[in-house]
């Protein structure tokens, strides 16, 4: 191992010595597809459960999808063929849902409003070849460090009951990623490029604080869970299972659930993006 690493690293010297140093800043923006998650699933579950239970529901709980997305990257050529960049992101979900459900004449006001935030920062090796003139194929890939923070609060309003709950959670997860792109050159230091990018990050462990406020007949709530999780399990209290997600300090147990764990949100997706880059 120490002699490969040795190896590589002579061999990046090597492609350095003699070759006039060069950078560019890479800026790009574009669409995030997100290939799909725990929370998801549970949403959409939840939807179809309302939907499927209730004489009329209005509205609907969105789910982490398609999001708009921005990065920039440095880098820093090597040789004409070889570069290596580091680079930071950002991506917002923010959703707002009102959910009202009619109980034969009484109706039920649910809303989430949660806020999932990602800073992408990762690092590439580039590899960069022409493939017409004035256009270079690049082909890159390097791990990622991603922090997150989801920021969520629900109400739910009906005849009995009237309550608030608040969520915060952090994580710092790894990860990886990996594109192609095309760099068409429109004048001596500047670039119009277009990527397709791939990563992979999973956050496998939502925790955070949970608190409770409101009241319940005629009990008035106001709690606080510091060690709180999003759970996911399947609904089985009627005929038709259920996917769905909840936060709170305890696993859903008994009958009516199944298959009950921490959920998971995976961010891995695709990113289409194009953007300018200037070279120095």
């Amino acid at each position: 191992m120490k002699k490969f690493a040795l190896c590589v690293s002579l061999f990046l010297l090597a492609a350095v010595i003699g070759y006039p140093q060069q950078f560019s800043l890479k800026l790009t923006g574009g669409m995030y597809f997100n290939l799909g998650n725990d929370y998801n699933k549970g949403i959409e579950g939840y939807n179809n459960y309302l939907r499927d239970e209730f004489i009329s529901v209005t509205g609907e709980f969105e789910a982490f999808k398609n999001v708009p997305m921005f990065q920039g990257e440095l880098i820093f050529y090597l040789n004409p063929n070889m570069a290596i960049g580091v680079g930071a992101g950002y991506l917002q979900w923010n959703k707002n849902n009102l959910v009202t459900a009619d109980w034969d004449g009484a109706t039920e006001d649910i809303t989430y409003t949660p806020k999932l935030s990602v800073i992408p920062i990762f690092a590439n090796f580039h590899y960069l070849t022409s493939i017409a003139p004035r256009l270079n194929l690049d082909l890159y890939a390097g791990p990622g460090l991603y922090l997150t923070k989801l920021d969520w609060t629900d109400t739910d309003s009906f005849l009995l009951w009237d309550l608030s709950h608040t969520f915060s959670s952090k994580s710092t997860i790894f990860g990886f990623q990996a594109g192609i792109g095309l760099d068409f050159q429109i004048a001596p230091n500047i670039s119009l490029v277009v990527d397709g990018l791939y990563r992979y990050a999973n956050i496998t462990e939502v925790k955070g604080t949970w608190t409770e406020s409101g009241w319940v007949l005629w009990w008035t709530v106001d709690d606080t869970y510091p060690d709180s999780y999003m759970w996911y399990y399947e609904d089985t209290s009627t005929s038709t299972r259920y996917s769905r997600v909840v936060i709170g300090p305890d696993m859903p147990s008994g009958a009516g659930y199944s298959g009950a764990r921490k959920a998971e949100i995976n961010l891995s997706g695709v990113t289409a993006t194009a953007g300018i880059k200037i070279s120095f």
